[in-house]
């Protein structure tokens, strides 16, 4: 959690003298943001409440309230930069940024496979600090797909060529990192790319040629996604803890079905072993359903719904991120610390 607040604290640092600048060059004023999209606030508003409800009659406070702040000092900051970035949104940003983030990127791929070992646990090693493969994955994945609409589209056609091989380095460098919610988001969500763009060809091509490289040439990096669906593995800690986390929340939502065990709830006593390891099922509608109850699972299914479908009218670049961060909202982290998915609350619009 501290290295997850300081994460988050460093980048809002990081954007916030960005969109001062950019709001002054651009003769926005402030309250102009805040009343044009106050309709956002509402939601924000109603998911605030229906956790401090929750938190009420939890069975774990302790851990209700630190979800509770961690969604007002996390995710908050998050949605209101978002909702800035729409306003100037525009895919000609993403050509002039895209050297800069191409660069550093494919150093950051590079520190990670030649200098820091993977260890199946999930770590790498650079300088004596410890790096989770989760945040790495979770850095390089947006940048991936980025590139990969960039390919994917016909009017940035001069810059295929120029992207191709070090886009193609990247996604065979997400494989090697072995955090398969963002291996398989990237693949699907590319998939969709190459059914919805007009260079099939090139974009299908460049998926193939990962999975090729990554999967026939180093094997050896990539054995934890060959158990990939292999339910009840033992040798995969990963897969054998989730089962039975999963198989934990379904009981708790039978046991309570209306309400819930509460916010922080989840991890009350249970039989399971790792529940006492985990406070969270690693699956945000498993995770509704057993803290907040069938509310939370119809709160939870509105607001994915209008978050998907109002990323999709604006761009379909963003559309895929926001997808790709549901996809990881089915197998890790809990729902306050959803960020990347919950910052496009910032984009619901009222249709």
């Amino acid at each position: 959690m501290p290295y997850s607040f300081i994460l988050k604290a460093a980048l809002f640092i990081v954007i916030l003298p960005f969109a001062v600048v950019s709001i002054k060059l651009n003769n926005i004023k402030y309250a102009t943001i805040i009343t044009k999209d106050k309709i956002k606030f509402k939601y924000l508003v109603i998911i605030f409440l229906v956790f401090a409800l929750n938190l009420t009659y939890s069975c774990n406070k302790e851990f209700g309230a630190l979800k509770l702040s961690n969604f007002v000092i996390g995710t908050l900051p998050s949605i209101l930069i978002l909702i800035y970035i729409k306003e100037i949104f525009d895919d000609s940003l993403i050509l002039l940024i895209t050297p800069f983030l191409l660069v550093g990127s494919v150093l950051l791929m590079t520190v990670l496979l030649f200098t820091g070992s993977f260890t199946y646990a999930g770590s790498y090693k650079i300088l004596n600090l410890e790096y989770s493969h989760v945040i790495a994955s979770r850095i390089l994945s947006p940048i991936i797909l980025w590139f990969n609409y960039l390919i994917s589209t016909e009017e940035n056609k001069n810059t295929i060529y120029k992207i191709f091989f070090p886009v193609l380095y990247l996604n065979t460098g997400l494989i090697f990192i072995a955090h398969r919610a963002s291996v398989t988001g990237v693949i699907l969500i590319t998939i969709y790319f190459i059914f919805t763009c007009k260079n099939r060809l090139i974009t299908g091509c460049l998926l193939i040629s990962s999975l090729v490289i990554a999967f026939l040439l180093f094997p050896q990096k990539t054995e934890r996604h060959k158990n990939l669906f292999s339910a009840g593995n033992k040798n995969d800690y990963s897969i054998e803890s989730r089962l039975d986390l999963w198989e934990t929340a379904i009981e708790k939502i039978r046991e309570k079905p209306l309400t819930g065990y509460g916010l922080g709830g989840f991890k009350c006593p249970a039989d399971k072993p790792f529940v006492h390891i985990y406070k969270y099922p690693h699956n945000i509608f498993l995770e509704a359903g057993s803290e907040m109850g069938l509310t939370g699972i119809i709160l939870l299914i509105f607001l994915l719904y209008k978050i998907l479908i109002s990323a999709y009218r604006k761009s379909k670049f963003l559309f895929s991120i926001a997808l790709l961060a549901f996809w990881w909202s089915l197998f890790s982290k809990d729902i306050s610390t959803q960020t990347v998915l919950w910052m496009y609350a910032g984009m619901i619009e009222e249709r």
